[in-house]
């Protein structure tokens, strides 16, 4: 259940970034950090996220992930690529 809580995470901070932009720019890659306290493998973590951005601006986004330097961090959002 944890990991679903962090990929809805992941989702509302990407959408609430491109709401504040002026442009509408096309979502090219996520970079995310996961720690071990997230308890989610980047390929399961992956899997939800698939599932829940079908049909949404981040359905087609590269997901790029990479351990966090502090191991007990949940799954961040370090930054985004756009175009």
């Amino acid at each position: 259940m944890h990991d679903l809580v962090a990929v809805e995470k992941i989702i509302r901070v990407a959408e609430r970034i491109i709401l504040d932009l002026p442009a509408k720019p096309k979502f090219i890659k996520l970079n995310l950090l996961y720690g071990a306290i997230g308890g989610v493998e980047p390929k399961h973590f992956e899997e939800h996220f698939r599932e829940k951005t079908k049909g949404t601006i981040l359905e087609n986004v590269e997901l790029s992930f990479k351990e966090d330097i502090i191991p007990y961090r949940d799954v961040n959002l370090e930054s985004i690529e756009v175009e």
